[in-house]
Parts: structure tokens; sequence; C-alpha cells
């Protein structure tokens, strides 16, 4: 064990939005390049999905007073469930994989610190809960692994479910490499598309460089996909009201950061593709 992990730690209970936003500076630090993690992401899924529970992050904190790990939880109720601890950015929101936020050095010891709390504080009333649910926590979750061992040792049960698979696709260095990783059929198609449509311009590729701009691809972007899926005779994600005010809240705060980048296809100057970037550091994640 790191001899800084033997340091007290002390948890208190954030429950309102004012006393979150004071947090994110140091929150932002925390995640670290885990764009769905950052305060900007979660923050902005809390004020979209309020109403479906009560504010329920834990801040650890040293003596001298700094942040060294966040549990993002909220409470949800219900006569089925009960009080039920989940994760900020669960459910419909597609945030991938989520996790509490642990500076390295306190990994044991705010683990530690968040399940004595929380097992003094589930009979309370104000601070009661039933059952902790960490969906789609990833199985190399160092953080969320110490923290369910801790919640075990002192007495809480755990059921592990799986969840469903997330891909990741490798893409090639260049477009000539990417040529050569198809067959030979697909590479004629390629390149009669390339001649037809790029190389005549008909075809461009636009990035949003500025807020207005990221919002109209934005709104082009809820147009096509809503379009798409009632052709299937399906809702779509933007039927949802939480859901698109939650997006279009997170490009206006992303994107001045560039941590949230809107890309545009046209064809003959009109639309026809629009697709949402999340920066992870190296590389990006589209999000939709």
């Amino acid at each position: 064990m790191n001899p800084i992990d033997l340091e007290m730690l002390h948890v208190q209970r954030i429950s309102t939005a004012s006393h979150l936003r004071t947090l994110r500076q140091d929150w932002n630090r925390l995640a670290g390049d885990s764009p769905f993690a950052r305060w900007d992401w979660l923050a902005n899924w809390w004020d979209a999905y309020s109403d479906d529970g009560d504010l329920f992050v834990l801040e650890a904190r040293t003596n001298q007073g700094q942040l060294v790990a966040v549990a993002p939880f909220y409470r949800e109720t219900s006569l089925f469930e009960g009080r039920v601890l989940r994760l900020l950015g669960s459910g419909d929101a597609c945030t991938g994989a989520q996790s509490l936020l642990v500076d390295p050095s306190f990994s044991t010891a705010s683990a530690r610190a968040f399940s004595l709390w929380l097992i003094a504080c589930s009979p309370t009333r104000q601070h009661g809960w039933d059952d902790l649910d960490l969906e789609t926590v990833s199985p190399g979750d160092e953080a969320t692994r110490l923290f369910a061992r801790q919640m075990v040792r002192r007495g809480a049960g755990l059921t592990r479910r799986k969840a469903d698979p997330a891909w990741t696709v490798v893409l090639p260095e260049s477009w000539d490499e990417m040529q050569s990783s198809v067959s030979a059929g697909m590479r004629r198609k390629l390149r009669l598309l390339s001649r037809r449509y790029v190389e005549t311009d008909r075809a461009t590729f636009k990035i949003a460089q500025t807020q207005e701009q990221a919002q109209s691809m934005l709104s082009r972007m809820i147009d096509l996909h809503q379009e798409r899926w009632n052709q299937r005779g399906e809702l779509g994600y933007f039927a949802s009201e939480e859901y698109t005010r939650f997006l279009k809240s997170v490009v206006a705060d992303s994107h001045h950061e560039q941590q949230l980048r809107l890309c545009q296809v046209d064809l003959d100057q009109r639309p026809v593709a629009v697709g949402c970037l999340v920066n992870r550091g190296q590389n990006y994640t589209m999000y939709q």
C-alpha cells in the first residue's frame, strides 16, 4: 500500500447543483482524458435528468482539504426497488463505462472511506439507500473494483451482470492504407465514389469551428437521426426531451474546449450525415 494511502479521508455528500458547480476544476482533474467522466458531461446529464431522483455525489478530501476522489451517484426511489444509488450518466444517454473518479495515490483509502460512509448512512432517513447499481462499469476499472470489494467486506451483497459489448475500431493511418485493407471489389467502389463525389467537390466534409456552427450541425443531426428512425416506425433517441436537452447543453459547454466536435458531410450542398466526436486524448470516440 502506498504510504499516502494510509491518510484518513473525509467524506461529504453533495446534494445540490450549486455545490456541484464548485467542483468543476478538481473534478475534471480527476477525470483526466475520460470525456464521459468529466464534469461538463455528467453535470449536464444531471441537469437534464434530475427529475429522476436526488443528487448523491460523494466527495473525499484529505485533512488539508484536497479533493482526491468523487463517487458520482444519484438516488432513485420507487415502490418496487426502494432507494437505489446509480452512477450519473446511466441509462439512455449511452455514455459508456462510468466510474468513481480517484487520484491513484488514494485508491484504497477512498474505497474504504466511501464504503464506511455508505454503510453507516444506509439506514438513515436523509442519506439512506437500499441498493447500489454500478451499471456499465468496465471490468478493468480498478477504483470501482476496490470500492466494491470494500463494500462486500462490510457486509454488502454483490451481484455481477454481463453488460452489452462496446466496439472499438482501430482506423488505418492513411486513406491508402484504408483502401489496401479491404477487398478488391470494395476498392473499386471506393475509387468510383471518390471520382464521382470527392474529386468533383460534390461531397464536402466540415468540422464546426464556432459554437453557432456546432449548434447548427447538432440540429441537422437530430433531424437526420429522427427521420431515419421514424421511417422504421421507431421513436428515435431525440424523441426524449431530456436527452435532447442534455446533448444540446453538452455541445454548448464542451465545444469551446474541443472536448466534443461536430462534423458534417454535405452532398450537392445538402447535409447528408452529421457526426458527434468526443475527444479521448489521443483519439476520438464517435458518440452519434
